[in-house]
């Protein structure tokens, strides 16, 4: 009987030990699946929404972002104006997905997946006014979804004749 009883607290304490390893040696395994998984979701979601702009979206966007860049604050870091550090989203771009709103001198970020891998809609105002869009989809593809990037030109010939 004494035999048995050693033996039951042996195989018990067993179990315990390997219940606790294996939830030690699992759990970064499971906070890395869910995190890309939770990566891989955001960049669809932005994917799949500039994917789908049309001209009407354009606009709307256009005019959201003359209003963000009139908050534009050259004191201030650019990163993270609206989002995790900074002031909360408009709950019509949260319900979007995005995640974050940089605000440059000349430009809005909408940032769906950001970090290791980035996707997000840049609305850039050209130095004559206008607006293009380039959609980042991941380090590898980015694409001009609307209107015309113009700011390229002029600063290379600032910079070729000074």
């Amino acid at each position: 009987m004494k035999f048995l009883r050693k033996h039951i607290f042996v195989w018990l304490g067993a179990i315990v030990v390997a219940i606790f390893a294996a939830y030690y040696v699992l759990r970064p395994a499971v906070f890395m699946g869910t995190f890309f998984f939770f990566l891989s979701s955001q960049m669809h979601k932005g994917q799949g929404f500039m994917d789908s702009m049309n001209s009407d979206d354009f606009y709307q966007w256009e005019s959201r972002t003359k209003e963000f860049l009139k908050e534009y604050d050259s004191k201030k870091d650019p990163m993270y104006r609206y989002g995790t550090e900074g002031s909360a989203i408009p709950k019509d771009l949260s319900d979007l997905g995005i995640l974050r709103i940089d605000i440059y001198k000349d430009s809005v970020c909408y940032v769906w997946a950001g970090g290791m891998d980035h996707t997000y809609l840049d609305v850039v105002r050209n130095s004559d006014g206008t607006f293009y869009f380039r959609g980042r989809y991941d380090e590898r593809s980015e694409k001009l979804l609307h209107g015309e990037e113009k700011n390229k030109e002029s600063e290379q010939d600032a910079a070729a004749n000074p």
